[in-house]
Protein backbone atom coordinates (compact mmCIF):
# COMPACT_ATOMS: atom_id res chain seq x y z
CA UNK A 1 0.00 0.00 0.00
CA UNK A 2 2.47 2.22 0.66
CA UNK A 3 4.41 1.67 -2.32
CA UNK A 4 1.78 2.47 -4.37
CA UNK A 5 1.11 5.81 -2.39
CA UNK A 6 4.95 6.11 -3.21
CA UNK A 7 4.95 5.28 -6.97
CA UNK A 8 1.44 7.51 -7.34
CA UNK A 9 3.34 10.79 -5.76
CA UNK A 10 6.13 9.87 -7.84
CA UNK A 11 4.18 9.91 -11.25
CA UNK A 12 2.23 12.64 -10.32
CA UNK A 13 5.82 14.71 -9.52
CA UNK A 14 6.90 13.73 -13.19
CA UNK A 15 3.78 14.35 -15.11
CA UNK A 16 4.02 17.81 -13.67
CA UNK A 17 7.49 18.32 -14.21
CA UNK A 18 6.80 17.73 -17.93
CA UNK A 19 3.51 19.11 -18.29
CA UNK A 20 4.86 22.30 -16.75
CA UNK A 21 7.85 23.44 -19.90
CA UNK A 22 4.44 22.26 -22.26
CA UNK A 23 2.39 25.07 -20.62
CA UNK A 24 5.49 27.90 -20.16
CA UNK A 25 5.89 27.40 -23.79
CA UNK A 26 2.68 27.77 -24.88
CA UNK A 27 2.57 31.04 -22.19
CA UNK A 28 5.46 32.40 -24.11
CA UNK A 29 3.96 33.15 -27.53
CA UNK A 30 0.79 34.94 -25.45
CA UNK A 31 3.27 37.55 -24.64
CA UNK A 32 2.91 41.23 -26.33
CA UNK A 33 6.37 41.26 -26.54
CA UNK A 34 8.07 38.99 -27.50
CA UNK A 35 12.27 39.07 -27.57
CA UNK A 36 15.53 38.43 -29.90
CA UNK A 37 18.97 38.16 -29.36
CA UNK A 38 21.38 37.25 -32.33
CA UNK A 39 24.64 35.13 -31.48
CA UNK A 40 26.31 36.10 -34.14
CA UNK A 41 26.59 37.11 -37.89
CA UNK A 42 27.53 35.24 -41.34
CA UNK A 43 31.17 35.45 -42.37
CA UNK A 44 30.15 37.39 -45.43
CA UNK A 45 28.13 40.27 -43.50
CA UNK A 46 28.86 42.73 -40.48
CA UNK A 47 27.18 42.09 -37.32
CA UNK A 48 24.69 45.64 -38.23
CA UNK A 49 23.71 44.30 -41.35
CA UNK A 50 22.40 40.99 -40.29
CA UNK A 51 20.71 42.94 -37.12
CA UNK A 52 19.33 45.62 -39.12
CA UNK A 53 18.24 43.15 -41.82
CA UNK A 54 16.04 40.92 -39.02
CA UNK A 55 15.15 44.25 -37.27
CA UNK A 56 13.48 44.92 -40.72
CA UNK A 57 11.75 41.38 -40.90
CA UNK A 58 10.23 41.57 -37.62
CA UNK A 59 8.90 45.02 -37.88
CA UNK A 60 7.26 43.48 -40.66
CA UNK A 61 5.72 40.70 -38.96
CA UNK A 62 4.85 43.07 -35.65
CA UNK A 63 1.57 43.94 -36.83
CA UNK A 64 0.77 40.71 -38.44
CA UNK A 65 0.96 38.83 -35.27
CA UNK A 66 0.08 41.32 -33.00
CA UNK A 67 3.43 41.64 -30.76
CA UNK A 68 5.90 43.69 -30.55
CA UNK A 69 9.78 42.30 -31.05
CA UNK A 70 12.67 43.77 -29.38
CA UNK A 71 16.18 42.51 -29.45
CA UNK A 72 18.22 41.85 -26.02
CA UNK A 73 21.82 40.94 -26.07
CA UNK A 74 22.89 37.69 -26.28
CA UNK A 75 23.97 36.18 -22.88
CA UNK A 76 25.49 32.95 -21.23
CA UNK A 77 21.73 32.84 -19.98
CA UNK A 78 19.97 34.05 -23.16
CA UNK A 79 16.69 34.43 -21.95
CA UNK A 80 15.37 35.78 -25.27
CA UNK A 81 12.43 34.16 -26.89
CA UNK A 82 13.56 33.63 -30.62
CA UNK A 83 17.44 33.16 -30.43
CA UNK A 84 19.15 33.58 -34.17
CA UNK A 85 22.13 31.28 -34.38
CA UNK A 86 24.57 31.40 -37.82
CA UNK A 87 26.68 27.80 -37.64
CA UNK A 88 28.99 26.13 -39.75
CA UNK A 89 26.58 22.98 -39.30
CA UNK A 90 26.27 21.31 -43.62
CA UNK A 91 23.22 20.95 -44.83
CA UNK A 92 21.20 21.38 -48.15
CA UNK A 93 18.63 23.93 -47.03
CA UNK A 94 19.42 27.52 -45.87
CA UNK A 95 18.09 26.96 -42.61
CA UNK A 96 15.94 26.03 -39.97
CA UNK A 97 13.24 27.65 -37.54
CA UNK A 98 12.72 25.44 -34.57
CA UNK A 99 9.57 25.51 -32.77
CA UNK A 100 10.92 26.34 -29.48
CA UNK A 101 12.48 30.06 -30.77
CA UNK A 102 15.69 28.87 -32.14
CA UNK A 103 16.48 29.91 -35.83
CA UNK A 104 19.93 28.33 -36.94
CA UNK A 105 20.74 29.43 -40.16
CA UNK A 106 23.85 27.49 -42.40
CA UNK A 107 26.84 29.81 -42.75
CA UNK A 108 28.00 27.96 -45.89
CA UNK A 109 26.25 30.22 -48.06
CA UNK A 110 27.30 34.08 -49.50
CA UNK A 111 24.75 35.97 -47.60
CA UNK A 112 23.94 39.82 -48.96
CA UNK A 113 22.26 42.84 -47.59
CA UNK A 114 20.89 44.04 -50.71
CA UNK A 115 20.05 47.51 -51.18
CA UNK A 116 16.33 48.58 -52.96
CA UNK A 117 17.38 49.20 -56.54
CA UNK A 118 20.51 47.23 -56.46
CA UNK A 119 21.08 44.45 -59.04
CA UNK A 120 20.71 40.82 -57.74
CA UNK A 121 23.22 38.43 -57.58
CA UNK A 122 22.08 35.37 -57.75
CA UNK A 123 25.06 33.71 -55.89
CA UNK A 124 24.40 35.90 -52.64
CA UNK A 125 21.22 35.02 -50.56
CA UNK A 126 18.57 37.92 -49.23
CA UNK A 127 19.88 38.08 -45.89
CA UNK A 128 16.81 40.29 -45.03
CA UNK A 129 14.51 37.96 -46.91
CA UNK A 130 15.61 34.58 -45.14
CA UNK A 131 15.10 36.56 -41.92
CA UNK A 132 11.45 36.97 -42.98
CA UNK A 133 10.94 33.45 -44.19
CA UNK A 134 12.42 32.17 -40.26
CA UNK A 135 10.24 33.88 -38.78
CA UNK A 136 7.30 33.17 -40.12
CA UNK A 137 7.97 29.26 -39.65
CA UNK A 138 8.63 30.14 -35.70
CA UNK A 139 5.18 32.56 -35.94
CA UNK A 140 3.33 29.63 -37.63
CA UNK A 141 4.42 26.47 -35.65
CA UNK A 142 3.56 28.55 -32.05
CA UNK A 143 0.40 29.13 -33.69
CA UNK A 144 0.75 32.99 -33.02
CA UNK A 145 -0.21 33.28 -37.00
CA UNK A 146 -2.29 31.03 -39.48
CA UNK A 147 -0.10 29.11 -41.91
CA UNK A 148 -2.36 29.18 -44.70
CA UNK A 149 -3.02 33.55 -44.37
CA UNK A 150 0.15 35.11 -45.06
CA UNK A 151 3.02 34.78 -47.38
CA UNK A 152 6.64 36.22 -47.76
CA UNK A 153 6.83 37.94 -51.20
CA UNK A 154 9.47 39.62 -53.53
CA UNK A 155 8.68 40.42 -56.91
CA UNK A 156 11.67 41.75 -58.64
CA UNK A 157 13.11 41.30 -62.29
CA UNK A 158 16.86 41.11 -61.50
CA UNK A 159 16.16 44.51 -59.21
CA UNK A 160 16.19 44.06 -55.58
CA UNK A 161 12.94 45.49 -53.94
CA UNK A 162 12.41 44.74 -49.47
CA UNK A 163 10.54 41.36 -49.38
CA UNK A 164 7.23 42.36 -47.52
CA UNK A 165 4.26 39.85 -46.11
CA UNK A 166 1.09 39.91 -48.13
CA UNK A 167 -1.91 37.98 -47.51
CA UNK A 168 -2.54 34.83 -49.99
CA UNK A 169 -5.61 36.12 -50.76
CA UNK A 170 -3.99 39.15 -51.83
CA UNK A 171 -1.40 37.27 -54.65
Amino acid sequence: MLFNIFVSLFLFQVANVNAAPASEKAQKWLKPILTYSIFNSPKTLSFNDTKESFRYAFNQWSPIAQKRFEEIPWNETNASDIKIIFNDFNGASVGHALSDGEIWIIDQRIFKKYIPGERIDPQKKDITLIAMVHIQSILIWNNVINGNDYSVTQNFNGIYILPTVIKRNQL
